[in-house]
This record gives structure tokens, sequence and C-alpha cells, in this order.
């Protein structure tokens, strides 16, 4: 551990894309930063892509006909390279250290843009894995991605309170009928969430419904409001 330590401040931090010399904590360059896919013209409620030159602000016909169960989503970046690289490296290669550079990503953000002007959520919640999928994978990615964000904004993260009881397929490859059904009644609240602002943490939403079907748990428990951290928004 100590060499480990030691190693941070001696080496120098390179960067993940293009290996040149990083500054930054999360070892990204700043051009190679400034080059990510951030997302713009997004619905104000689901972050779901709007036509150019749509005013902000503006929601998307899908949340003007059916609000979702969730308060807002914030995403930060479209889903295309390097982004899907990460996640992919993270969730089926255990290349934990993307898990870190997400989460740290996601912090400035959430502090000095997302929250600038109101309080933080009370409590985190990661999108569970169902005891079997986490075997197999040995870790939740949605964790990990949680982990530097709770420690930077200093919000506990709640990883029991919400169970993910029903064992589903991967939702990849499925239709948006499809994905609906098979996360349908898929969690369960254990605890009171009585009057607190959540935020729930995914790597990536794409239809939205698991995230929906982890709000409903969470709304039948007493939570005041929950929004949606996600590295990512799969656009149509």
């Amino acid at each position: 551990m100590f060499f480990k330590t030691l190693a941070r401040f001696v080496l120098p931090r390179c960067c993940v894309l293009c290996g040149a010399a990083s500054k930054q904590p999360y070892s990204l360059c700043a051009p190679c930063h400034q080059d990510l896919p951030i997302l713009q013209q997004k619905c104000a409620l689901c972050a779901q892509m709007l036509p150019k030159d749509t005013p902000d602000q503006t929601l998307c016909g899908a949340c003007l006909s059916s609000p979702p169960p969730f308060d807002q989503l914030h995403a930060l970046f479209s889903y295309e390279p390097p982004i899907t690289h990460w996640v992919v490296g993270l969730k089926f290669k255990h290349q934990l250290t993307y898990a870190r550079l997400l989460g740290d990503l996601l912090v400035h953000p959430i502090r000095d843009v997302w929250y600038q002007k109101t309080a933080l959520p009370d409590l985190i919640i990661p999108v569970p894995l169902h005891p079997t999928r986490l075997q197999e994978r040995g870790f939740n990615q949605a964790t990990e991605i949680a982990r530097p964000i709770a420690r930077a904004l200093n919000i506990q993260m709640d990883q029991s309170g919400l169970i993910r009881h029903k064992a589903t397929a991967a939702q990849s490859g499925l239709s948006r009928k499809e994905r609906q059904q098979n996360v349908k009644g898929s969690f369960t609240a254990h605890r009171s969430y009585e009057g607190l602002t959540i935020a729930l943490v995914d790597d990536v939403v794409t239809t939205g419904h698991t995230i929906s079907e982890c709000c409903h748990a969470i709304r039948k428990q007493g939570a005041k409001r929950i929004d949606i951290w996600t590295c990512a928004r799969v656009l149509p």
C-alpha cells in the first residue's frame, strides 16, 4: 500500500486515450477531455436528444405525454466512443479503472453545474445487480462509479436498501417492449426513504425502464425526490 501511494506522487499520470502526460486526477489530458462527447440539446427531464436549436429547459414529447417516475435525469455523455469502450471495458473486461475515471468525470458537473443552485441529494443509491449476476461479475459497475462521487461530494451511499430480487436476461439486444417486460417488478426497497432526496446512479441509460422500476420501488418508501445520475445516454 505504501509503494502504491508513493507511486501516485512520483510517477506521472498518463492520459488513458492518447498516453500523454496528464495533470488531471482522472488521467485524461485536457485536449482529450475537451473532445469527449458531452451530451447537448437534451430534454430537460429525461436527457433524450432534441432537435438542434431547441430552447433550453424544453421537454420531449414523451415526457410531456407521460412523465417518468423520476424528477430529473442528468446524463453527461452520449453513448459513443470512447465512452462505449470505457463502459464495455468496465462491465465485461473487469477494467475497474474506468469506473474511477467515469465517477471522477461526473463530480464536476454534479457539484458545479447540475446542483449549482440547489442542495445535493441526501443519499446515493447505485442501481443494484441481482445476486447471481453480482457473483458472476464480481462487482457492481454502478457501485464502483458511485464510490468516487460519494467520496468527493461527502454523500452517504446506500448499497442495501434497494434490492434486485428478480434475475433477468441482459437488456442488451432486447427491443424496447422486451426491455420493459424484462425488468418489470424486479426491484424492492427494504428501508424507509421518507422525505429524502435520492440520487440513483447507473452507468448507461437506454430506454429508462430499469431506472423507472427502481424509482417505483423507492417512491413506495416515501422518497421526496429522485434524480438519476448516469455517465451516458443511448440516443436514438
